[in-house]
């Protein structure tokens, strides 16, 4: 268990305050929306960044007291890592694996295999693409199997096949490791089992994956319109569309129907995002 207590951290405009958070094993996906505090709290969990109060401890040890040996047991994905583009792929990694007093070149190239990269070991990392890129630099925060994994928007400039792939790798990867990502894409990562809302600096939800969809203040609804219907709908209560034959096929959140024809649908993990914010924002307004 990854306990927090009291955590409050300050970096420029973004702002995190925590007063008391547990994650546990197995996939945690942390959504919310930009500047909201998901990169601080990832910087901090990884030890990269120190919190300017409050305390973390690691099934028991202490970030204070223990960061050394945490830091061989975390493997971290920052966003817009910046790699060594004047060495090849495998000796990128073998250098990594160094840092973190791994010696053998076994993982590296298991790691390698694993991330289809295997025939682009010996291309210098400019030559790569950026998805190829991304997948080595994912590769370098699973060095050494850490027990703590903490990856900011892994899935940048990955295509559908190669995110599908990763999400079902780190599921299984999860399953006896504390793993936390970050995403805006909540419904591709099925394996999470529990999800985790920042706004503002702060959490507002933290639950498992299946309460997330649950008692929400709103209905989703879907239903076909034509053109004149849909100018009359309230744009921001849509939450997607596609054009069809006579009209388009709408998604919604409202307490009712939007018009004759609309059915109900079960919520997505992003149909209760949207949900959450709107009525967040809502509340807030009236509160002025």
């Amino acid at each position: 268990m990854i306990t927090i207590r009291a955590l409050e951290a300050a970096r420029g405009p973004f702002r995190l305050h925590v007063p008391e958070l547990a994650i546990g094993r197995g996939l945690t996906l942390l959504t919310g929306r930009n500047g909201s505090g998901k990169s601080t709290l990832l910087n901090i969990l990884s030890t990269a960044w120190l919190p300017d109060r409050g305390g973390i401890d690691y099934d028991g040890l202490s970030l204070a007291e223990s960061r050394p040996i945490l830091r061989s047991r975390i493997g971290f994905l920052p966003s817009g890592l910046e790699l060594h583009e004047d060495m090849t792929a495998e000796k990128f990694l073998r250098y990594m694996g160094e840092l973190k007093g791994i010696y053998d070149q076994e993982p590296a190239r298991t790691l390698l295999e694993e991330m289809d990269l295997t025939s682009l070991r010996r291309r210098r990392i400019r030559e790569l693409s950026q998805g190829q890129r991304q997948k080595l630099a994912l590769a370098q925060a699973l060095l050494g199997q850490p027990a703590y994994l903490f990856l900011d928007e892994p899935l940048t400039f990955l295509d559908s096949g190669e995110r599908r792939q990763v999400v079902s790798w780190l599921g299984r990867y999860a399953l006896r490791r504390h793993v936390v990502v970050s995403s805006h894409e909540l419904n591709e990562w099925e394996p999470a089992e529990s999800i985790l809302w920042l706004n503002e600096g702060g959490v507002l939800f933290h639950g498992p994956a299946e309460e997330w969809g649950r008692d929400l203040p709103l209905s989703v609804w879907t239903g076909t319109v034509n053109e004149s219907e849909w100018a009359d709908l309230s744009q921001e209560l849509v939450m997607g569309w596609r054009q069809v034959p006579g009209g388009r096929e709408v998604r919604v959140m409202a307490p009712e129907p939007p018009a004759s024809g609309f059915v109900p649908a079960d919520p997505t993990r992003e149909d209760a995002y949207f949900i959450r914010r709107y009525v967040l924002r809502e509340s807030r307004t009236k509160g002025e």
